[in-house]
Order: structure tokens, then sequence, then C-alpha cells
């Protein structure tokens, strides 16, 4: 329940997905030897969870505010940083304008990459090309890792990446181990709008990768 409410307010929309991903996993492993009236009732409960802290997100105006931007609804932020958003500013595109960034450097070289170590160096150029001074000052990288292992390693390193996050659901579903799986579903998620391969990161995935591979069934 604390995890939860953490979630709720901490206001991170990829943790809005994940809850919900990961609950319905959790609600289905529990649920799936239980008789049909008791996994009716079990499912009811279960899904009032999401919908209590959906009705308690929307009723906190920063996060609603952030919600109301992924969708493209709104883009005039009152309770967030207003000056990073602005009226007409191709910023506001966020994320899209980035990957989209990255994309066209991942053109010129997609088998074999720009090499490890160039990403922010090339990206920087780009932001300077196009104009986009807010991702320059700030120096944002791709916001996604699958597009980050594109640019620098190109196809061939992110089969090998998909080849690893493959054998984590591979042993997850083999042992039927619902954290294994859990993992796999999280850094495939996460993958999409953030960068995992920085300092803190590698050693995250390192970690749990080993541990979770090499572990014993309870």
């Amino acid at each position: 329940m604390l995890q939860s409410i953490g979630i709720v307010f901490a206001g991170s929309r990829i943790g809005y997905v994940l809850f919900i991903v990961l609950l319905a996993m959790y609600v289905y492993q529990q649920t799936a030897s239980f008789s049909e009236p008791k996994k009716v009732k079990v499912l009811m409960a279960y899904l009032a969870i999401p919908l209590i802290f959906g009705i308690l997100a929307w009723n906190i105006p920063i996060i609603k505010e952030r919600i109301l931007y992924t969708a493209g609804i709104r883009y005039d932020y009152r309770y967030n940083n207003n000056k990073f958003v602005k009226k007409d500013n191709p910023v506001k595109q966020g994320r899209l304008l980035l990957w989209k960034d990255a994309l066209e450097l991942i053109e010129l070289k997609p088998i074999f990459g720009h090499g490890t170590g160039s990403n922010m160096t090339l990206l920087k150029e780009k932001y300077k090309e196009k104009n986009h001074d807010v991702f320059l000052e700030r120096e944002y990288n791709t916001h996604s890792t699958y597009l980050g292992v594109l640019l620098s390693g190109g196809i061939l390193r992110l089969a090998v990446y998909m080849l690893l996050l493959c054998s984590i659901l591979y042993f997850g579903i083999k042992r039927r181990d619902l954290i294994t799986t859990s993992f796999f579903v999280v850094v495939c998620i996460v993958s999409i709008t953030e960068m995992i391969f920085r300092s803190q990161g590698v050693m995250f995935f390192a970690f749990f990768y080993c541990f979770l591979l090499l572990r014993k069934n309870e």
C-alpha cells in the first residue's frame, strides 16, 4: 500500500504503467488456481486498487498536468515548470523530439552504430543544428535505452541487448518465477523512455540479472 501511494505522489507516468502491468501479473498468478466465483471477487477487489489511485492521482494538479501533457491535450503548465514549455515551441514535444533527433543520427550508421561513447557528442551537435537549445543546455541523452544502444552500437548491439532480455524472460517462464518475469517487464518498459546504461543503471541491471538467473527457486 505504501509503495502504491509513493508511485502516485511521484507523478511518474512510466511508474503508473509499471504499477498496472505488474499488478495484473501478480493478480493473475494469485488467482490462477481459484474457483470462478472466488476469482471474480478477488479480481473486483484488485481492480478497485488502480481505480482508487487513479482518482487520487487525477485530483493532484501537478500529476494531472503531467498526464495531460503526455497525452498531448495540454501543454501549458501551471504547477510544473512553465518556463520549460512555451507556446509554439517545438521542444514541447519532449521525448518525441528527442527520439526524432536520435533516429536521424541512427539512420546514418544503422548496422554498427557510431561507436561507444559517441552518443552525447553526436546528440549535442544535432541539438545545435536543429536549434533545440533546451536539450543542448540540459545535455539530454536519448531518453530511450533502445535508441541509445542503436546509436552507439547499431542493430548488432541492440540484438545482443534483446538476447539478454529474452534470456531473463526464458528463465522466468521456465521457473514460473514471477520476480524474474517482473524484472524483465520492468526493464523492457523502462527502456522505452529512460536510458538505463548509465553508472547506476549498469550496476542495477548487472546485479539483478546475475542474481535472478543464478538464484534457486524457493
